[in-house]
């Protein structure tokens, strides 16, 4: 009771209104938020027969929300930075909760071959999500990762993982066969790692260029603006289509994600072989 009233007390000091005026304001400007959110950023369940049905002759994206993309290209459905779970962090109670949920769940995709995983942050590598991936796909599904984070994937279950350092580049086939083979390369990007107080940098991290027999697609992971995407685009460019961050307004982070303009900047650099 105490608590209470300590609570409406300051309320009503820092405001001038009346504790019970103000928590209707506060439940109001609540639903209007979820509103906006509903009609400037909703979430679409993805079509199944669509994504079980790529075209054979294009390349198709479907964004999950944040990094999580599917590409489907060239026979090989991609997916990148998988995180499907409602939070970000070690565990739900010391953890961010998304913004957006996620617009399906693992058992909702279609059969995926491969896995790119861009750094080790927690919005972008989700444990969860890795097993869930695990359980479903088993063997028939490989790992790429930036050097350092082998050994994490294997004592996630994982059992093919290809452990990639800047500009090491490794070939895929779902066939087993030299026809059709995939490119995977693991380019530079401008950012850091951290999962714990003791392994700051301990993992490297980048962006995933991938060179498909007719197509081909950039995905950034997180990064700032760098002379790594002139050189990423001079090497594998142009690019059939390119996933690049967009934020990082407050606090600005420009060094490590880009901003609205330096991502149209990227992509240009990109494509500017």
């Amino acid at each position: 009771m105490s608590v209470c009233l300590s609570v409406r007390s300051l309320c009503e000091s820092c405001t001038g209104k009346p504790f019970f005026k103000v928590r209707k304001e506060a439940n109001f400007l609540v639903i209007f938020i979820l509103q906006e959110l509903e009609q400037n950023l909703p979430v679409l369940a993805p079509d199944s027969s669509v994504l079980s049905s790529p075209p054979s002759d294009d390349i198709q994206v479907t964004w999950l929300g944040h990094a999580s993309v599917l590409v489907q290209m060239d026979g090989l459905n991609i997916l990148t930075d998988p995180v499907f779970s409602g939070f970000c962090g070690p565990n739900q109670f010391m953890s961010f909760k998304r913004y957006r949920p996620a617009p399906c769940s693992v058992d909702e995709l279609p059969n995926i071959d491969a896995v790119c995983i861009s750094h080790s942050h927690y919005d972008h590598l989700d444990l969860k999500s890795v097993k869930d991936l695990n359980q479903r796909f088993g063997e028939c599904l490989h790992w790429f990762v930036p050097m350092g984070l082998k050994s994490w994937m294997s004592n996630a279950g994982c059992k093919n993982v290809t452990e990639l350092e800047w500009w090491e580049e490794t070939q895929f086939s779902k066939q087993k066969s030299n026809d059709n083979v995939t490119k995977f390369v693991f380019t530079p990007t401008q950012h850091w790692c951290r999962r714990t107080l003791m392994d700051e940098n301990k993992v490297l991290w980048g962006s995933w260029t991938v060179v498909g027999p007719k197509h081909r697609f950039f995905f950034a992971g997180d990064t700032g603006y760098c002379k790594g995407f002139k050189q990423i685009g001079k090497q594998y460019g142009p690019f059939d289509f390119a996933a690049i961050p967009i934020g990082a307004y407050k606090p600005r982070l420009e060094k490590y994600i880009v901003a609205n303009l330096r991502s149209g900047q990227s992509y240009l650099s990109l494509n500017r072989a």
